[in-house]
């Protein structure tokens, strides 16, 4: 008898918290339906239908859900009513009890005050509540995070953090750049590497030591002699045996800020290699193959080229890529006028339908050179006939690039006569004698 008695018990005690579960979701999902509709008056209403159902079911958690949306709402009609909220969370904080909401409440508060204009009594009360949310930090890495997690944006790391209160924590609080002195932050860090090391979670351990390497204070030396590139590569050399490693693989990618040059190029492509040789199989490998085939793409600048040119006249192209197997420079005779050039657009279809005849081809020198080694070579080019031409570059079979080059047959020769006005004289570019009767027409980029 007293046994069914604890069953019936237990049975009615769970079918209630199922109650009070959909009834929860159903008023959220309303909620959620009004702020789509852009109805910020509707969601405040239901909101505090739900902060005073929950105040009567003691539900803490989803109490202070109901107000963090609230301020959110508020914020969208109302300042002062959003100021007010705050006046409200903050007396609702002075009365909890519980440690660990507490810590939820002064979370909740931080962030406001962070997000809200940089005045100094925001800023002064972000940080306030910021210390104060991380001040029972054993306590909050003992906690479980399932009866909180409706107020935390769920992050990529979270399985490796035993699901404790203490990484989504510290996570918000580090994401705010005015609640944590920079000078305090490798000290934050450096407590929660410890904390997550001492209790034997070293995907917790790499994960921490990456972030903390990501938000140090950026070092412009070269590699490897770039502090954050060796750190990386500690982290590496100790994590070797974790799956989860391929993620410092991936933070060797960060370095594109520093000038681009043959060594910086062959020391990320070597790590990058070793990341896909030691972890092949691991999500991140996709990233690393993703960015190895960047680095094996095929690249082409020309410089030197001349807007004009005279007939006969030589020019020097310089021609400078990586991994270009075959290139070549083909230049064709287009069947415009100057009046058109504007009509040219990228792309080479819109170049094709004005080509004419065959292309005279000026081959390029690409020796076999690594991936991260740039590939030059300088042609000389001569036309003999006046026109407008188009270069166009052609590396490992593709088209990848076209510039006009006009060649014409009249120079024109510029004389100061007065302080605003010039005289411009055209001479035949071959023999040099001026030519009479000759007009010139300016167009602008549009053609015009």
């Amino acid at each position: 008898m007293y046994l069914k008695r604890i069953i019936i018990v237990i049975f009615c005690t769970t079918s209630l918290l199922t109650t009070w579960a959909q009834g929860h979701k159903r008023m959220w999902n309303d909620v959620d339906q009004a702020i789509r509709s852009d109805l910020p008056t509707t969601a405040i209403q239901l909101l505090h239908k739900i902060k005073d159902q929950s105040q009567t079911e003691h539900n803490k958690p989803q109490e202070l859900k109901a107000y963090i949306r609230l301020y959110h709402q508020y914020e969208k009609v109302a300042v002062d009513s959003a100021s007010q909220c705050l006046v409200d969370m903050e007396r609702r904080l002075a009365a909890e009890d519980d440690a660990v909401m507490r810590v939820l409440w002064h979370q909740a508060l931080m962030k406001f005050y962070a997000d809200r204009r940089a005045d100094t009594a925001s800023i002064s009360a972000a940080r306030r509540h910021g210390k104060a949310s991380l001040l029972p930090f054993d306590e909050l890495g003992q906690t479980s995070l399932l009866p909180y997690q409706d107020l935390f944006e769920r992050g990529s790391g979270d399985a490796y953090f035993s699901q404790d209160l203490l990484s989504p924590i510290a996570r918000e609080v580090l994401r705010q750049n005015r609640v944590v002195d920079p000078d305090q932050r490798p000290q934050l860090y450096a407590r929660l590497i410890k904390y997550y090391r001492t209790r034997g979670n070293r995907e917790a351990t790499l994960l921490w030591t990456l972030d903390s390497i990501k938000h140090a204070p950026i070092s412009y030396e070269v590699l490897p002699e770039n502090p954050k590139f060796r750190a990386l590569c500690q982290v590496a050399q100790e994590f070797c045996d974790l799956p989860l490693n391929a993620q410092t693989y991936l933070q060797f990618l960060s370095f594109n800020y520093l000038p681009q040059t043959a060594q910086r190029d062959s020391i990320v492509m070597a790590k990058v290699e070793e990341g896909l040789r030691l972890y092949r199989r691991s999500d991140e490998a996709k990233l690393l193959k993703k960015h190895l085939a960047e680095l094996q793409l095929a690249q082409v600048e020309i410089s030197g080229m001349p807007q004009v040119l005279y007939p006969d006249e030589m020019a020097h192209f310089v021609v400078e890529g990586k991994n270009m197997q075959r290139a070549e420079l083909r230049l064709y005779r287009l069947g415009i006028n100057a009046a058109q050039v504007h009509q040219l657009r990228k792309g080479e279809v819109q170049w094709k339908q004005y080509r004419q005849g065959h292309p005279t081809i000026y081959n390029i020198k690409t020796p076999t050179l690594p991936p991260y080694q740039v590939q030059s070579d300088t042609l000389h080019v001569s036309v003999a006939e006046p026109g407008i031409y188009e270069c166009a570059l052609y590396v490992n079979g593709k088209w990848e690039k076209s510039d006009i080059l006009h060649v014409s047959r009249v120079r024109p020769l510029w004389i100061n006569v007065e302080k605003d006005s010039v005289r411009v004289v055209l001479l035949d570019a071959r023999s040099g004698k001026v030519e009479i009767g000759g007009e010139i027409v300016l167009f602008g980029k549009d053609g015009n």
